[in-house]
């Protein structure tokens, strides 16, 4: 039988930062991983000699004290601040200054009603927000009256559900929610001069303090991450048994059975999802039938570099395109060959009951033609093209999640006390995970 003081559970970014803090306050650590490898997310795809990320993957918007916590797990030359370089379209025009839509490319009338409308539904708010129901509550105090219909309009198109279903959490894990773009730069700052419009108006930041910033191995994949991440474990004695499932647990021996063999543990942390974590606990599913999870196809296209616009991404909030994001693998990772030419991904939001999913490169020519309209790559063709599924990309909650999740921590406190752990079942980035850990006490 193997013993340690803490057994964690999952190969993610959570399960590998908590197992590193634990280990780095002197505790014997095991951590579980029925992959073949650890990493989750952050293990890339390898296709045709380019290592290819599952979207975007940044460590964005860190803090001092969480580059300084990088560092020390992955080295001081792994991850450099890269910036932040997001782009929009919308209404036919391409905005590669920010990812959240631009509303003055519908026109300079509905971008002053809306403002006024706004303006005027905020004034009466006095700064309270009410009570949310769902994410269609959410739609409507956010965009007013006028910004509604296209709030609900773009709802559907990147959740892919009902607004009134879905639960008003969602709204942190959308681009097109919060500040909004309704004017020109030096207008906007003017107006944004005032606490109260700054709080509902937006405006490129014309200069950055660097408090925050977007960390990534420039030139190099999240490979390079996953290494890193695997050796800092190795380096504070972490054991790490991959290709390992649990089967159960006997509480009052705190022991736990799995594939490879009983571990004896003084506590078990959870950095799996929390639905997963409900299946493996308790073999049930109320978290996960108050989830919808949304698969993407992303399809991925070999151009020459010189003809892929400059953002890293780009945002696509075209109600009738196919395509919700174009990332430019060209500009930050090593998605450039001898010969001038890399990658570019473009994601497609779908449900595995569509026909395209059990075809996903029926589409490739509209696909391709959407990235070109948005402006994002100007090439009149690609060289090559691959489309990948992923079954499970983002979760969204919905109405009625937060009984389930409470009822499920509440049953595992009764059961485990505080031999479990359980983080924050709603932190989304790995920011947030990390906020998480900390407030746990399992990084310090």
């Amino acid at each position: 039988m193997v013993r340690c003081d803490a057994l964690v559970v999952g190969g993610g970014f959570k399960s590998i930062a908590a197992a590193w803090g634990l280990a780095r306050q002197g505790q014997s650590v095991v951590l579980v991983e029925q992959s073949a490898k650890i990493g989750g997310f952050l293990s890339p795809i390898h296709w045709d000699g380019y290592w290819i990320d599952k979207g975007p993957q940044f460590f964005d918007n860190f803090e001092a004290q969480d580059v300084d916590m990088m560092s020390e797990m992955l080295g001081p030359d792994v991850m450099q601040d890269i910036g932040f370089e997001y782009g929009s379209f919308m209404a036919g025009k391409l905005n590669s200054d920010f990812a959240i839509p631009d509303w003055q490319s519908l026109g300079d009338d509905v971008a002053s009603n809306a403002f006024q409308s706004l303006f005027a539904q905020r004034l009466a708010a006095s700064g309270s927000s009410p009570a949310f129901k769902s994410l269609d509550d959410v739609l409507m105090f956010d965009g007013g009256p006028v910004l509604y219909p296209h709030l609900k309009k773009l709802a559907k198109k990147f959740v892919r559900r009902d607004a009134e279903e879905v639960s008003p959490r969602t709204a942190s894990m959308v681009s097109f929610l919060g500040r909004k773009k309704f004017f020109d730069q030096e207008l906007s700052l003017d107006l944004k001069q005032s606490p109260f419009m700054d709080a509902f108006l937006a405006a490129k930041k014309v200069s950055v303090d660097g408090s925050r910033v977007n960390l990534y191995p420039k030139g190099d994949s999240l490979e390079r991450v996953r290494n890193a991440l695997e050796d800092a474990l190795q380096r504070e004695g972490v054991t790490v048994m991959v290709e390992a499932t649990l089967a159960g647990f006997d509480d009052a021996r705190g022991v736990a059975e799995t594939s490879a063999g009983e571990i004896s543990y003084g506590r078990v942390v959870f950095g799996t999802d929390i639905r997963e974590s409900e299946r493996i606990l308790t073999g049930g599913s109320t978290i996960a039938d108050c989830t919808h999870v949304l698969p993407e196809i992303f399809h991925c296209f070999v151009v020459p570099a010189d003809t892929v616009a400059a953002p890293y991404y780009v945002v696509d909030y075209d109600p009738d395109h196919l395509t919700s994001r174009i990332t430019n693998f060209l500009n930050y990772m090593g998605c450039v060959g001898d010969d001038g030419y890399g990658v570019i991904c473009v994601e497609e939001p779908i449900e595995k009951d569509d026909a395209r999913w059990n075809d996903p490169e029926a589409e490739l020519g509209r696909i391709f033609a959407e990235a070109c309209e948005t402006g994002t790559v100007s090439a009149k063709n690609y060289r090559q093209a691959k489309s990948f599924r992923i079954p499970a990309t983002y979760k969204f909650p919905l109405v009625g999640i937060e009984g389930a999740v409470d009822a499920f921590s509440d049953q595992m406190m009764a059961r485990f006390g505080e031999s479990i752990v359980l983080p924050d079942a709603y932190a989304l980035t790995r920011k947030e995970a990390i906020n998480d850990l900390r407030t746990l006490g399992i990084l310090v």
